[in-house]
């Protein structure tokens, strides 16, 4: 677990474009908090391949973003169940499930319902709250931190050296 953050910083840290980062943190939020085995994820992991996210800050976020959505399963649910229940769209959510496409996509399901909406409101904001707090975080926050005492302490660390040895060796 350390050396999955240790990595996550020294990403911060490189030259990887902060969109790619940005868009890593949220397309692991938006797959984290879906179904798993859903339309949705595989649709995440698509866009992973087009847009060439950087792939360890996604699988970071979809870690996080997962326990915190498995605590969150019934607000999630509850917004399925509100969103499926709105009198103007029931006779398009009953062609949709008719048609076996979409109820192959399974948008009938709350829990997918819900994650879909709360993703698609969240997404672009979140995308732009991240790339402004990685930018920040290099011209600011970086700086001050490679000039604490407590920086040149734990890179000097063995333990934490060899933490991150093992994650240079992993990837």
């Amino acid at each position: 677990m350390i050396a999955n953050f240790a990595r996550a910083f020294r990403l911060l840290s490189s030259d990887v474009e902060p969109y790619q980062l940005s868009l890593g943190i949220c397309l692991g939020i938006v797959a984290g908090l879906s179904p798993l085995l859903t339309v949705q994820t595989l649709a995440v992991i698509l866009l992973i391949i087009v847009l060439r996210v950087n792939f360890s800050m996604f699988m970071l976020s979809f870690g996080l973003v997962s326990v915190i959505a498995y605590l969150a399963d019934p607000l999630i649910v509850l917004v399925g169940q509100q969103v499926l229940a709105i009198e103007s769209l029931k006779d398009l959510f009953t062609q949709m499930y008719n048609s076996g496409l979409w109820r192959f996509l399974n948008f009938n399901n709350t829990a997918a319902m819900g994650s879909l909406v709360i993703s698609l409101i969240s997404i672009l904001p979140l995308f732009f709250i991240f790339l402004v707090l990685i930018k920040k975080y290099r011209h600011v926050i970086e700086r001050y931190l490679k000039n604490s005492r407590m920086f040149r302490w734990a890179s000097q660390s063995k333990i934490l050296t060899k933490a991150a040895s093992m994650t240079d060796k992993v990837s």
